[in-house]
C-alpha cells in the first residue's frame, strides 16, 4: 500500500542525550519521499548492518545503486513487513551506506500515515541489533499515536546501549479561516444570526482543525478569538485578502456568499437566497450587480457551496447552472427550547398593544408581504398586526402606519421580541419568498400557531406543523387560516404541539455540524 502524503507524519529520534524532531522531508536534498508499508507485519530480529565508520569486520549489506546518492527509498518488503531505512551519509559527505531495517508494526490505516526520515549519523544502529516494536499508546494529544522501537547495541564498544526510535502518527491540522463579519453587524437578519450561531460552535464542533476568525469591527458575546482588522469599504475584497496572505489557510469558510476575488486559495461559502434575482425591483441596481458578480464568482470558484434549502439549491442550479452535485443543504437551527427571559408585559402597551395581536417578525420589504397581511387582519374583528423587523422600504412602512390596525415596531430586543411571541394570538409569514425563513422556526419553537404561503423553503420548515395558504396575495385565504389559528382550540392545541417537535429537530448544533462536514469534504 503506497503512502505519499507525508504531511500525515513526523518523526521523532531519541538517544541519550538530545531529541532531534524530523518535519516534512526524507533526507537531505534529492531524497526521494515516497513510503510503501505493510500493516501488521511481523518478523523475528533481525541483525543490521553496523556502521561502516568503526571499520569492524563484519558482514555488510550491499547498498543498492545510487545510495551514495541518497536516492534509495525507504521502504517495506512486502514479504515480511520490515522497513529498510534509507542509505544515509555516515561521518563523511562521500562515505554512504544502507544502515539497516527496522520492523512497521501496529500502524492504524496506513492510507493516513507516512514515514519521514533523516540522516543523523549520531543514532546509528549497530550490527546484532535487536530491534523490537513496543506497543502502541495513546499520547496526550488523542491525535497522536505513537511505535517505540528499541534497538539494543551489543557492539562491545557500546554494549547494553539503547537507541529509541518514536514513529508518531499525526493527522495533519488543517487551518480553516472565517469570515466572521457579518455577526458583528448591528442589524441582525438571517445572515448574522447564522454567522454568529455557527461561528460560536466551530471550534467545539471540529477542534481538530486550526480556526482563525476575522471581522473588520469587534463582536460582543461571540465567544471565539477574533482578529479584528479594520478598513472603511470593501472589507471583504481587500483587507479580508490581505489578513489571509499573512496566516495561508488550508480553506476559507465564508457564512454568507462574497468569496473575495484576491484569494487565490480554496473557500467554502453558504448561499442564503436569491432574493436580488427573484424580486430585482427591491434591490440598487448596484446592490444587484454587487450580488449576481460575487454569487456567480462563488459558484465558479467554490468546490462545494452550502444552501440553507432545497428551494435555495434548486434557484442555483436554475438560475447559475450550478453543479446540483456540488451543493449541501445545511438547514439553519433556531428550534431549541426557549430560555431568555421576556420583557414585562406592560411592554405591550409602551408598544399601542393593547388587545389581540397577530405577530409578523422580518425586514419590511416586497417579499415579506406584510401588505397582504395587514389585509387579511383588517378583514378580521378585533386583531391587530404587529410589525417587528428594520425598515428597508419606506413606503411600506408609511402605508402599514397609516392603519389603525397596524403596529410597526422597527427592531426590537431580544426580551421585547420574546413578549411578542409570548403574547401573539398566532404568527404570520406571507413571504413570497424565503431562503430558509426563521421566523417560522423562531415561532414553532414557541408552540405558536403559525399561517404561512406555501412558497419556497417555508414548507420545508413548516412541515405539517403549521398552516399554509397557497396564494400569500389571496388576502381572503390569508383572514380565513388566521381566525382558524385564533379561535380553533383543538386545532391550537394539536399544531402548537407538532410545532415544538417538529422545531426541536432544526438546532444550532445540527446545523453547525452539517457545516463543519462540508468543510471537512472541502478539505479533503
Amino acid at each position: 500500500m503506497t503512502v505519499s502524503d507525508k504531511e500525515h507524519m513526523r518523526l521523532v529520534l531519541i538517544d541519550e542525550s538530545h531529541c532531534l524532531v524530523v518535519g516534512r522531508g526524507i533526507g537531505r536534498a534529492g531524497m526521494s519521499g515516497d513510503v510503501e508499508v505493510r500493516v501488521g507485519g511481523a518478523k523475528a530480529p533481525r541483525k543490521v548492518q553496523r556502521n561502516p565508520w568503526r571499520g569492524a569486520e563484519q558482514e555488510q549489506a550491499v547498498a543498492p545503486a545510487g545510495a551514495e546518492r541518497g536516492q534509495w527509498r525507504n521502504q517495506v518488503d512486502p514479504r515480511h513487513g520490515l522497513a529498510q531505512r534509507a542509505a544515509l551519509a555516515s561521518r563523511r559527505p562521500d562515505h554512504a551506506a544502507a544502515i539497516g531495517e527496522a520492523e512497521v508494526r501496529g500502524l492504524e490505516h496506513a492510507r493516513e500515515l507516512t514515514i519521514d526520515m533523516r540522516p543523523h549519523h549520531e543514532l546509528w544502529v549497530d550490527s546484532c541489533d535487536q530491534v523490537s516494536p513496543a506497543r502502541l499508546h495513546e499520547l496526550p494529544d488523542s491525535l497522536e499515536r505513537s511505535l517505540l522501537v528499541e534497538a539494543v547495541d551489543s557492539h562491545a564498544e557500546d554494549a547494553g546501549l539503547v537507541h529509541r526510535l518514536i514513529i508518531i502518527r499525526r493527522l495533519q491540522t488543517k487551518t480553516v479561516a472565517v469570515d466572521l463579519n457579518p455577526a458583528t453587524r448591528e442589524v441582525v437578519t438571517g445572515t448574522e444570526k447564522f454567522a454568529r450561531e455557527v461561528g460560536r460552535r466551530l471550534q467545539s464542533a471540529a477542534p481538530d482543525l486550526r480556526w482563525q476568525f476575522f471581522a473588520s469591527r469587534a463582536g460582543a458575546g461571540l465567544g471565539v478569538d477574533l482578529t479584528v482588522v479594520p478598513f472603511p469599504r470593501l472589507w471583504s475584497q481587500v483587507r479580508l485578502p490581505l489578513a489571509l496572505a499573512r496566516t495561508h489557510p488550508d480553506l476559507l469558510f465564508v457564512p454568507s456568499h462574497v468569496i473575495p476575488f484576491a484569494w487565490p486559495g480554496q473557500a467554502l461559502t453558504v448561499v442564503h437566497d436569491l432574493a436580488f434575482e427573484r424580486f430585482p425591483h427591491a434591490y440598487s441596481g448596484t446592490e444587484r450587480a454587487y450580488l449576481q458578480l460575487t454569487t456567480r464568482w462563488a459558484v465558479r470558484r467554490c468546490r462545494l457551496l452550502i444552501a440553507d434549502s432545497e428551494s435555495t439549491k434548486t434557484d442555483l442550479v436554475a438560475l447559475y447552472a450550478a453543479n446540483p452535485e456540488r451543493i449541501r443543504v445545511v438547514p439553519l437551527g433556531g428550534g431549541e427550547p426557549v430560555s431568555r427571559g421576556a420583557a414585562p408585559p406592560s411592554r405591550l402597551a409602551e408598544l399601542g398593544l393593547n388587545g389581540p395581536f397577530v405577530l409578523q417578525v422580518g425586514r419590511i420589504e416586497t417579499r415579506k408581504n406584510q401588505v397582504a397581511a395587514l389585509a387579511a387582519v383588517e378583514r378580521l374583528s378585533g386583531v391587530t398586526l404587529a410589525v417587528a423587523g428594520p425598515e428597508r422600504d419606506a413606503a411600506i412602512a408609511t402605508r402599514l402606519r397609516a392603519s389603525q390596525r397596524c403596529r410597526v415596531l422597527g427592531r426590537v430586543d431580544q426580551p421585547t421580541l420574546e413578549l411578542l411571541y409570548e403574547h401573539a394570538a398566532a404568527v404570520v409569514i406571507p413571504s413570497l419568498y424565503e431562503g430558509f425563513g426563521l421566523p417560522v422556526l423562531e415561532a414553532m419553537a414557541r408552540g405558536k400557531v403559525v399561517v404561512a404561503a406555501a412558497t419556497s423553503s417555508l414548507p420545508e420548515v413548516g412541515g405539517d406543523a403549521i398552516l399554509y395558504v397557497e396564494d400569500p396575495s389571496d388576502a381572503d385565504a390569508l383572514a380565513k387560516a388566521l381566525q382558524a389559528a385564533i379561535t380553533d382550540e383543538a386545532l391550537r392545541t394539536r399544531l402548537a404541539s407538532a410545532a415544538r417537535t417538529r422545531a426541536a429537530t432544526f438546532t444550532w448544533d445540527r446545523c453547525t455540524a452539517g457545516v463543519v462536514a462540508a468543510i471537512r469534504e472541502a478539505l479533503a
